[in-house]
């Protein structure tokens, strides 16, 4: 998905990727963006496999990170932010993270010793994609559904079938 995106910002890189309100990202400043986070996310561990919670507020910036886990190779596990803190604390155990992007504003939310990066800080890495080895097994994100207990549960998504969707 990341190198699909990669293209259509190389191909067209002024065109309009994202509007939300009165802001409009052009696909080029996505992939600036999302690259100079990934960077950091690479040298913050995060590889094949990893897991990376991401806890912000819908916004352009919810999609620079999303795929800034992906080109970093790791794979995210969105995290609501409107969910009691308490479910926040059961999903970021249960999921074992390491990490979770994040905003100012919603950092108070997540548990004690929960590694964050607040997204806000991530400029002046490189503007090109760091180079990551992916297979089609990896995953690319894991998602919690309350499923029938009502105790929330992971469900991981490999890149291989969301990959399909791009062609």
């Amino acid at each position: 998905v990341q190198d699909w995106i990669a293209g259509h910002a190389s191909s067209d890189p002024d065109r309009v990727s994202v509007v939300f309100g009165d802001r409009e990202v052009s696909r080029g400043e996505l992939e600036r963006r999302a690259n100079h986070l990934a960077h950091r996310l690479v040298r913050s561990g995060v590889g094949p496999d990893v897991l990376v919670g991401v806890l912000l507020e819908r916004s352009p910036e919810m999609l620079v990170s999303l795929l800034a886990v992906l080109k970093a190779g790791g794979a995210y596990v969105p995290l609501a932010s409107d969910a009691p803190p308490a479910r926040l604390a059961e999903m970021v155990a249960d999921s074992g993270l390491r990490l979770v992007l994040t905003q100012a504003s919603l950092s108070d939310r997540l548990p004690a010793g929960a590694a964050r990066i607040l997204v806000e800080d991530a400029a002046g890495e490189a503007a090109v994609a760091p180079v990551v080895s992916l297979c089609p097994e990896n995953l690319a994100y894991v998602i919690y559904t309350s499923g029938s207990t009502g105790k929330p549960k992971g469900v991981g998504v490999a890149h291989g079938p969301i990959a399909e969707h791009c062609r």
